[in-house]
């Protein structure tokens, strides 16, 4: 399971602030600012190019039809909700 939505928002450009709610019941603010972003639940990402890293030791990479995670599950997007191959499922807003 990866631990957030794109932390960068729903565009690799987004910066600024947004919220991601998740199927396990977590909710994170997401502060991204150039190439750094940073969670409420204190974890920290780091993007170069299409690939994000996490303080957590997940990375993450986006595609052009989602994001694959290290961790083996791909996220699909359908408009501000990515879906996991595993069944979870993340929102931003």
């Amino acid at each position: 399971m990866a631990p957030f939505d794109n932390p960068f928002g729903n565009a690799s450009s987004q910066h600024g602030m947004h919220s991601v709610i998740g199927s396990d019941g977590s909710f994170r603010t997401v502060t991204s600012t150039g190439n750094m972003a940073f969670s409420s639940d204190g974890t920290t990402y780091t993007r170069c190019g299409n690939t994000v890293f996490s303080s957590k030791g997940t990375v993450l990479t986006e595609t052009p039809s989602g994001i694959a995670s290290s961790d083996g599950t791909f996220f699909s997007r359908i408009g501000n909700t990515l879906f996991g191959s595993d069944g979870s499922f993340y929102t931003s807003f």
